[in-house]
């Protein structure tokens, strides 16, 4: 898909300076104020190793005067080294870190320079009247180090070459130099300085391309988190308006089959059932694929009991067994503590789970989870069919079915586990299983300490209590209506309102034994969460809630697991839209019992 979108005023700027090559080093009045910002902060981040090796450089000769020069003549040329130009140089190395403005600091810089200079200068006068030769090596290396390693402007460096040449040539003039000891001098500074020029040059268009292709990568950051968050908005908005209404079709779907006698419209209600499960299933895998490719989904790992999430998700997936003549039986370690992140971990579970339900032709599948040195390894194995061995490796491509395969779905489930396995970075595969069929595994880092757990569905199911006054909120009519149709024909009391409100207003007057509540109410202040919170404050209970929402991302799950201290974490849960009316049955009842 081609991205189209407006180019900014800036980046437009930006490439022109980038085409036009920028000939006469300089950039429009905004860009260029925002090259000399950045080119004086590289400046600042180099003035320490810059000034270091002056002020070796200076004290080396310093010492060098002291053995080579006579005591009369070092003592002048070592106050001037020591104590006027070293001095100078710990003075730019202080300004660097007090972050002096642009102007200020850029003085202070090239004064310094130019005085090294002069000072060079001076003590070669010293020298000269004191008839103790010194050579001009001196300038010419001072002049090496401000054109090539000051990293001074373009200007300023050849400002200063030129004024500290000139001084130079000023002193052997007023010395009276043989003329072609000055010409062969002056051939080698004056060629000096050319080179220095350009190099200096060079360097200034290196730098300035440096900064434009900086800009340029930035703004296009800029526009890519642009996108990406104008794409998680659009699969936000668009997975919570497709789960709505597939969320009333599923409630209304099984309160029709409940009500329907045996015969034709029952067998065509179970086909619509069936057909609504897919249809959901399939949304889900895309909208899930649609995240991952679009890299707005982020692992974010935490220690928490792989026994105890397995546990809490295996009579949800009895259910679903049961409907396919299945059987579903766990082995492994309790506690068993492993570093990830638990949603994820879960979405790969269930995607494995369906996975052996609808392809495996299965009759039995094993979870089992054991530990090999600092790794937990996690296993759902099947008795079905297998995977050919060809096949082993293509299996988790998007869109892949087996030849074997009935070729229901689309072929996005064990993608959506690749996907997510390499975002939790991870190892994966199938091998055969024992029993022919297929094992599908995953490594996971063993942990040693459990931090605050993440809610989720129980893992032991009491007997249903059909006697209990459930508080249904929810804003979307449709959804209200067929959740309340199916509350009351498993038997339970049902209040029903549109908004927090009428909410606030239905928990002050009576009292409830549950809660289900939306996350979203765009037209009200407070979400999902901040309402149950606040119902509970007014209550002076902490009632049980049932969070659910068609929101999938998983902030909506850590603001749950952050909200509510532990002891109201433990009876508060989440589910997602659009949810299997077995799987609200089973919440419903583990979260009345919390209650007593």
């Amino acid at each position: 898909m081609t991205s189209h979108y407006e180019k900014s005023v800036e980046e437009l700027q930006l490439e022109y300076a980038n085409k036009r090559r920028f000939p006469f080093i300089k950039f429009s009045q905004s860009l260029e104020s925002e090259f000399r910002e950045y080119r004086h902060q590289r400046l600042l981040e180099r003035i320490p190793a810059i000034g270091v090796a002056a002020l070796f450089i200076f004290f080396l000769f310093a010492l060098l005067d002291i053995y080579t020069l006579p005591e009369s003549v070092y003592v002048v040329t070592t106050c001037i080294r020591l104590f006027i130009v070293c001095p100078l140089i710990a003075i730019t190395m202080i300004a660097a870190r007090m972050n002096w403005s642009i102007r200020a600091y850029s003085s202070l810089y090239m004064s310094a320079y130019i005085v090294s200079g002069l000072s060079i200068v001076a003590i070669m006068y010293t020298t000269r009247i004191n008839d103790a030769q010194m050579p001009y090596d001196g300038v010419l290396l001072l002049l090496v180090f401000g054109y090539f390693l000051m990293g001074s402007p373009y200007t300023l460096a050849t400002l200063g070459g030129v004024i500290v040449s000139l001084g130079y040539f000023t002193l052997e003039l007023n010395l009276n130099s043989p003329s072609h000891i000055i010409s062969s001098n002056a051939a080698f500074i004056i060629t000096l300085n050319f080179m220095g020029a350009i190099g200096s040059y060079m360097q200034e268009r290196s730098r300035r391309s440096l900064f434009l292709n900086k800009k340029l990568v930035e703004l296009a950051k800029s526009r890519d988190q642009q996108e990406i968050s104008s794409r998680t908005r659009l699969l936000a908005t668009a997975s919570h308006d497709l789960r709505q209404p597939l969320h009333a079709m599923n409630l209304l779907i099984e309160t029709l089959e409940n009500q329907l006698p045996k015969g034709d419209s029952l067998a065509l209600t179970q086909k619509l059932k069936l057909a609504i499960n897919q249809l959901s299933q399939l949304l889900s895998s895309l909208l899930n694929i649609s995240r991952l490719n679009a890299g707005i989904v982020e692992a974010k790992n935490t220690n928490f009991d792989l026994s105890s999430l397995i546990g809490s998700l295996i009579p949800e997936q009895n259910i679903r067994a049961e409907e396919l003549g299945m059987t579903i039986r766990t082995e492994g370690p309790s506690p068993c503590i492993v570093k990830s992140d638990p949603i994820l971990v879960e979405r790969i579970f269930r995607n494995l789970c369906e996975n052996a339900f609808k392809h495996a032709d299965a009759t039995g599948v094993k979870v089992n989870w054991y530990k090999e040195g600092k790794t937990i390894f996690l296993e759902v194995e099947d008795n079905g069919k297998g995977i050919p061995e060809e096949e082993m490796e293509s299996i988790f491509d998007e869109f892949h079915q087996t030849d074997q395969s009935d070729k229901q779905g689309m072929g996005l489930g064990l993608a959506i586990v690749k996907q997510l396995s390499e975002l939790l970075e991870v190892k994966y595969g199938v091998r055969a299983g024992k029993h022919k069929g297929a094992c599908f595994w995953l490594e996971l880092a063993q942990a040693y300490s459990l931090e605050k757990p993440i809610n989720n569905a129980p893992a032991q199911v009491p007997r249903p209590s059909p006697d209990k006054r459930i508080l249904l909120i929810d804003d979307d009519q449709s959804v209200l209506d067929s959740c309340q149709i199916l509350l009351a024909n498993w038997g339970y009391s049902v209040a029903a309102v549109k908004n927090p409100y009428d909410a606030l207003s239905c928990s002050e007057s009576e009292i409830f034994d549950l809660i289900i509540c939306d996350y979203r109410f765009p037209a009200y202040p407070q979400n999902g969460i901040e309402l149950i919170l606040e119902m509970r404050k007014r209550a002076a209970t902490a009632t049980p809630a049932i969070l659910i929402t068609a929101d999938t991302q998983q902030e909506v799950s850590e603001e749950v697991s952050q909200s509510f201290v532990e002891q109201d974490l433990n009876i508060t849960g989440i589910a997602f839209k659009p949810l299997a009316p077995a799987k609200l049955k089973l919440m419903i009842q583990h979260y009345l019992q919390a209650k007593n």
